[in-house]
């Protein structure tokens, strides 16, 4: 449920995490760069992304592409896929990743990118929480999400104030 700050007040209610900026673009390279614009954030900030994860290889290989684009080489960037646990949920991918961004940020914990650690694909930026979830210090998480073309959204949600 989305609601404003103010409201969220007057119900007397704790948010439990901002939606802070959406970008979008033709590419996740743009969407990515188009959200961190909007927010006034240098990629330094995220802390954490919720990869889109499409499950193919070319789709995977652009995400991962895209990623060390905009971030470079960064070990710290954490990174996890839940669709990895439960599949492709369809109509609802987004709002699941969206919901796994929200719960790391309320929770402070890198949900695991199910698989017993092994990758067909290198990923020169950040990090796969693999196997159990990990404690981190989270104030900013993007979640990635395209279509079918390739068009991008990107949600930057952080820690509720």
């Amino acid at each position: 449920v989305l609601e404003t700050r103010a409201r969220a007040h007057e119900r007397g209610v704790q948010p439990y995490a901002r939606l802070t900026s959406i970008g979008r673009g033709p590419t996740l390279h743009t969407a990515l760069r188009d959200c961190l614009t909007r927010a006034s954030l240098p990629p330094r900030a995220i802390d954490l992304v919720v990869l889109d994860a499409r499950g193919s290889l070319e789709a995977d290989r652009a995400e991962y592409a895209a990623l060390a684009e905009v971030f470079g080489p960064r070990e710290d960037l954490r990174l996890c896929a839940p669709k990895s646990a439960f599949g492709d949920v369809v109509g609802a991918r987004t709002a699941t990743d969206i919901a796994i961004g929200v719960l790391s940020l309320l929770n402070q914990t890198v949900y695991p990118t199910a698989g017993g650690g092994e990758s067909p694909l290198p990923c020169t930026t950040g990090r796969h929480a693999v196997g159990n979830a990990e404690q981190a210090s989270l104030e900013h998480v993007l979640v990635n999400a395209r279509d079918e073309a390739g068009r991008a959204l990107c949600f930057l949600l952080s820690r509720a104030a």
